[in-house]
């Protein structure tokens, strides 16, 4: 029995050694079937030729490249390395595939430009396109994880110079070094583009199997970044002076792809003229998201936080990508010192905001809903979280001031305009006809003396109407913030001065800092009311060679309805001097409503009808026909049958 045993373990010693000298014997072979088959597939595949000067096995699995180029049909190279050193897995080379173990790489060129043209290009020919976004990601991570398993466990580069064109020009890039060893990561690269020279150093863990990521980016560029496929990602002139990027981790399906990580920059650089005039800078900003894509949805979950300089908030969304789309977001921020929002702001934008000075607690909630497809239904909850906040300056924006004599500098015009007794033309409130009030007040803002400077209603349906339209047409300003834009801001359509707009209105409305009656009083001394006219005691004399108290109710009417395009209010009239039929709609209607408010009663309701006297300077700037000698409005309008 002992025998016998001793003979099968000699068998078995004699049948592994046979099996190793055959697979010695073959080893050179092997490594010959593995380039070919590498060489027929870039030419099959990518119409690339791969040419080595010499390659030798050194062993089981060292490989000694010298001299490997790879150039396209043109013979325009694509990469090229001056020596390989490489350590092949063994068990799929005997499967014909190549698995690098270990990689130096020493001189070399890689034209990335071209590797993306490639890329594309195989995708055009072999690859259906797939409607589903699900289908796309799970695609692209696929892409990743091939990648990464074709990465070595351990590599080293020097001295690899990088190649890149793009609308912005030739880019040289040059890789000082890299190394991957044991999951760890480092490279310092050396751009130059448009002569500005940068140097990119990066470190940190990368998990081939997992996907971990944790790494950090650093550069010593101080402006913008001068790439075409920057600008077109980030919609805006971009740059940063670090990032940070963490992937936690990586979970898919068939059915789903789920994302938890992180993103954080540092001295962030960003300009695109709808977000604000000038470049904004954000000294830190960034995102710890768990994203879920699914067929139907994109979902970013609740314990999604975004963070601004020392602000946290959690922020949420849920996308729906099938028709019908809709979005529902929310951004939740716990009360935290005011003035640490007040100093979070970023610089470039807010610059009246960023002057205030609060004292106590401050929070927000935002609750947005949006039918994307019909734009036909939207919410929009939002409300400011007071906590004992009280109000200590208002910086450069002297919100104050309001409520005395100042100078109001009209944002088209070189002419200063005094609010207060010392111009002859101020008119106090008790100056002005009531109706001329409850007509500006009905037009313009309905609900002024009963919110707090914001109307959610008017907010949400300017929305809509902006995104019917494409563009940003309408902006749901009460009159609260029409004022704001006019003393304290600018007429720029940027989002920084919308929301800024906001802040300051709120702060006005909720800290009390004017009355009701005083900002109207305001608002009615300095609007824009024709060509060079500003305020009513001016637009009175102008059109009608009155004083506000003075003013009729149909020219009451047709004041308050010039207000949003007061340059334009020759417009209103046709060619005999009769007000066109959509103004004397529109004048109908405020009428129509003045009436259900109780403003005016019902037999002045029932003799109302859209005619206007212009007897003042106005008159010289309305083009009529020659017989036409006086410019009263004649109603065109059928009441039994239009109203």
């Amino acid at each position: 029995m002992r025998k016998r045993g001793i003979r099968i373990t000699l068998v078995f010693v004699l049948l592994v050694f046979l099996v190793w000298l055959v697979l010695y014997m073959v080893k050179g072979l092997m490594l010959d079937y593995a380039v070919i088959k590498t060489k027929h597939k870039l030419k099959d595949q990518y119409k690339l030729d791969l040419t080595l000067k010499s390659y030798k096995l050194n062993g089981w699995s060292e490989v000694v490249i010298d001299s490997m180029n790879c150039t396209d049909a043109t013979k325009d190279t694509i990469a090229s390395f001056n020596r390989l050193q490489v350590n092949i897995k063994l068990w799929p080379l005997l499967r014909g595939k190549i698995r690098l173990e270990k990689m130096m790489a020493d001189g070399g060129l890689i034209d990335i430009g071209r590797l993306k043209e490639l890329r594309h290009k195989k995708q055009e020919i072999q690859e259906p396109k797939d409607s589903s976004k699900l289908a796309k990601a799970q695609k692209y991570l696929g892409y990743v994880r091939d990648i990464a398993d074709m990465v070595p466990d351990n590599f080293l580069a020097r001295k690899i110079n990088l190649r890149y064109k793009d609308s912005t020009g030739l880019i040289g890039g040059y890789i000082d070094s890299v190394s991957y060893i044991d999951s760890r990561l480092s490279t310092k690269s050396i751009l130059t583009i448009k002569g500005q020279r940068q140097t990119w150093i990066a470190s940190g863990t990368f998990d081939k199997n997992s996907l971990e990521t944790h790494m950090n980016v650093t550069s010593d560029v101080t402006g913008f970044y001068e790439l075409a496929f920057v600008k077109q990602l980030a919609k805006a002139e971009f740059g940063f002076r670090s990032f940070k990027l963490d992937i936690e981790d990586v979970d898919d399906n068939s059915d789903m792809i789920k994302v938890k990580g992180g993103i954080k920059a540092e001295k962030v650089l960003v300009y695109n003229p709808r977000l604000a005039a000038d470049t904004i800078t954000i000294p830190s900003g960034g995102l710890d998201f768990s994203v879920t894509l699914t067929n139907e949805r994109l979902v970013l979950d609740s314990s999604s936080r975004l963070h601004l300089n020392d602000i946290t908030a959690m922020i949420s969304s849920d996308f729906v990508y099938k028709y019908p789309s809709t979005i529902h977001a929310r951004l939740e921020l716990s009360p935290v010192p005011a003035q640490n929002i007040i100093n979070a702001m970023p610089g470039g934008a807010f610059e009246m905001a960023k002057s205030v000075i609060l004292e106590g607690n401050m929070g927000y909630h935002l609750d947005f809903y949006l039918n994307i497809d019909t734009k036909d239904s939207i919410r929009i909850d939002a409300k400011v979280l007071n906590e004992g906040l009280r109000l200590v300056s208002t910086g450069k924006a002297d919100l104050r001031k309001l409520n005395g004599d100042f100078t109001y500098y009209p944002y088209n015009s070189r002419r200063p305009i005094v609010v207060g007794p010392a111009n002859p033309n101020f008119t106090p409130l008790t100056g002005i006809h009531q109706q001329l009030i409850d007509a500006v007040v009905s037009s313009e803002d309905p609900n002024f003396f009963n919110h707090r400077g914001i109307e959610p209603d008017a907010i949400e349906s300017s929305f809509l109407k902006n995104l019917q339209k494409g563009s940003f047409r309408q902006g749901g300003s009460t009159i609260t913030m029409q004022l704001v834009k006019n003393v304290f801001l600018t007429h720029k359509k940027t989002i920084d001065r919308k929301l800024e707009e906001f802040f300051l209105v709120w702060l006005i409305e909720n800290m009390h800092i004017s009355t009701k009656s005083r900002m109207l009083e305001v608002y009615l001394n300095i609007i824009e009311w024709g060509p060079d006219v500003y305020g009513i005691g001016e637009a009175a004399k102008f059109y009608f060679n009155k004083t506000p108290s003075e003013l009729t109710l149909n020219e009451s009417i047709f004041l308050a309805k010039i207000i949003p395009q007061p340059l334009g209010f020759m417009n209103r009239f046709d060619e005999h001097g009769n007000l066109k039929e959509n103004f004397q709609k529109k004048a109908m209607t405020t009428v129509d409503r003045l009436s259900r408010h109780g403003k005016i009663g019902e037999e002045e309701q029932g003799s109302y009808w859209p005619e206007v006297h212009i007897t003042g300077p106005a008159k010289n700037l309305i083009k009529i026909a020659p017989e036409t000698d006086s410019l009263r409005v004649r109603d065109s309008l059928n009441r039994m049958n239009d109203w």
